[in-house]
């Protein structure tokens, strides 16, 4: 079984081979907890953010419902641009479940 460290130095084996990459520009996975934890909230609870992908930290808070609360990071390309929620125990993603209009777009067998 290969452990975080290992896992990480592949990531960035292939990052290195597949990807260019500049000084500036650092890879999502390069990114620690710590870094993550230290970004901003987002403002408003309703304010939309605009990312393609999600980084889920799991908390040491428990929800009413008995099981651990998640936060989120919203990250857009190889930027994490801030921290959504932290109180939930659940993903939100067109409702509970994702039970939403996406459905309408998925193409059924």
């Amino acid at each position: 079984m290969w452990d975080a460290e290992e896992i990480q130095a592949l990531l960035r084996q292939v990052r290195n081979k597949f990807m260019s990459k500049t000084k500036e520009e650092r890879f999502i996975g390069d990114y620690t907890r710590k870094e993550f934890e230290a970004l901003p909230f987002r403002g408003d609870y309703d304010t939309p953010v605009e990312c393609d992908s999600l980084i889920i930290l799991p908390t040491q808070h428990k929800h009413s419902s008995g099981w651990l609360c998640m936060d989120f990071v919203a990250v857009k390309g190889n930027t994490p641009i801030c921290r959504i929620s932290g109180c939930s125990d659940v993903l939100h993603l067109d409702g509970i479940d994702g039970y939403g209009i996406w459905q309408e777009h998925i193409h059924k067998l």
